[in-house]
């Protein structure tokens, strides 16, 4: 399969995820858990994900056997591990402003749901961006779809 093709059905499915995800969860019913005993559990979730990057990529720093430099040449292991970084640090920070939105209007479950499939969707992410265009595509809407659809929906609901 060519690498476009495995992209858009990699995001085909981080769609479907999310639509899952929250739908899921509204239909579920899972909603009332109060947004301040929620968030900082749905938080853990990108701390973990940043936390665990800002590891390797140290650990790939100091202890490289090619030297800091060379480690993080383009197109390097090293390299693709920042990017990976810094885009989950990006990802992260759109998390961090929606989904207190989120946990007020459809209640805390659904962010600590969000939580949760953020640190699962980064690994995915993290590894597709070594591996595979498919898992790459799939992490990275899986990240930020649902974050987006949520925080849509919550609008929806709050202003209608």
């Amino acid at each position: 399969m060519r690498p476009r093709t495995q992209i858009w059905l990699g995001a085909a499915l981080g769609v479907v995820w999310a639509l899952v995800l929250v739908f899921g969860m509204q239909a579920a019913g899972l909603r009332y858990l109060a947004a301040p005993v929620a968030l900082p559990g749905a938080w853990l979730g990108p701390a973990l994900s940043i936390a665990l990057l800002l590891g390797v990529v140290g650990l790939r720093r100091a202890f490289g056997r090619q030297g800091a430099d060379l480690m993080m040449a383009p197109g390097s292991r090293g390299d693709t591990d920042l990017r990976v970084l810094n885009d989950t640090a990006a990802q992260a920070v759109l998390a961090l402003l929606l989904w207190p939105l989120v946990a007020m209007v459809q209640g805390g479950a659904l962010a600590l749901a969000l939580g949760g499939s953020f640190l699962a969707a980064r690994l995915v992410f993290w590894i597709g961006a070594h591996v595979s265009p498919f898992l790459r595509a799939l992490g990275s809407a899986a990240t930020a779809f649902p974050t987006i659809l949520a925080a849509l929906w919550a609008g929806f609901v709050w202003f209608f």
